[in-house]
């Protein structure tokens, strides 16, 4: 029996992490859902379809069975979240609502509860930090704030902390990571700093480490990561394929993959072993071409 490694025996183990899971998800640019089995390489296939077609969805949230798109825009900031059965096809159900309309919400997990950070509103940029619980329907509850308005941050995340990084802050991009306890409620407290400043980063996170990849300038190809149960600056990874930025990541605890981005946008798919170091490696393609959000689970 042949693995994805090329050897003659099945060598692919996953490693648990709640929100995380075989099956990678991603939906946005259009209505179209795509998913892919992130242990194997090959083009997405097709899911189903979100309740409406939005864009700049930044991101999504998984309790390993059931993923939870948030914000966008779809004509206007919108409101809905979104949710499906990561282990079927389908189209999505209505979740509830954010507390209004956000575009460029990145949303990050702890396997419970999915976080917002920041984002776009009427009138200019926002530094809420909103959540709900993924298991359940509803709308989204306060949370605290961000040290200050922010958008298109990337978000990574264990099992206790979800971590923003980067971002617009309504001037210019910036290079702070901040952090938060998920099962609590509060204002985020500072990490330490990405290597660049930079917005629009892919992240995806196992039960340890947390990887960013790329961002906005769209020639910072940089894979950079963090322990996330420590406080300090990123270390380098290596590199992404090629100029993109606001790609999705996700992870199955062993790969992290990312998905896309706002290249014209691209349709590419890539892959990492995350407790390695080194340059990305081709998985194949999305359906079209998207800036989306992702999920993992199943």
């Amino acid at each position: 029996m042949s693995g994805p490694f090329g050897s003659s025996q099945w060598m692919y183990k996953l490693a648990s992490i709640p929100w995380g899971g075989a099956r990678g998800v991603f939906a946005g640019e259009t209505n179209v859902i795509d998913y892919i089995t992130i242990q194997s390489t090959g083009d997405a296939q097709d899911f189903g379809d979100l309740t409406e077609a939005k864009t700049s969805i930044g991101g999504g949230a998984s309790d390993g069975s059931r993923g939870v798109f948030a914000g966008g825009y779809a004509g206007g900031y919108s409101a809905t979240i979104d949710y499906i059965t990561i282990a079927t096809t389908g189209n999505a159900q209505d979740f509830g609502d954010l507390n209004k309309g956000i575009t460029q919400c990145w949303t990050g997990t702890n396997g419970i509860r999915g976080l917002t950070w920041g984002g776009q509103i009427v009138g200019g940029d926002t530094n809420e930090i909103n959540y709900f619980t993924i298991a359940s329907t509803g709308n989204s509850s306060d949370f605290g704030d961000c040290s200050s308005t922010k958008w298109q941050v990337g978000v990574v995340n264990d099992a206790t902390r979800a971590c923003c990084a980067g971002g617009h802050n309504g001037s210019t991009e910036i290079n702070v990571i901040e952090y938060v306890t998920v099962a609590s409620t509060g204002n985020a407290t500072d990490f330490g700093n990405t290597s660049a400043a930079h917005r629009a980063v892919a992240g995806a996170s196992d039960a340890t480490r947390g990887v960013l990849f790329g961002g906005y300038p769209s020639n910072l190809r940089t894979i950079e990561y963090i322990t996330l149960q420590s406080t300090g600056n990123t270390t380098d990874f290596g590199d992404i394929a090629q100029d993109s930025f606001a790609e999705s990541g996700c992870c199955d605890g062993v790969r992290g993959v990312y998905a896309g981005g706002q290249s014209a946008p691209t349709n590419q798919i890539q892959y990492i072993t995350m407790q390695s170091t080194g340059d990305s490696t081709d998985f194949g393609d999305l359906t079209a071409g998207r800036q989306a959000g992702a999920v993992a689970g199943a």
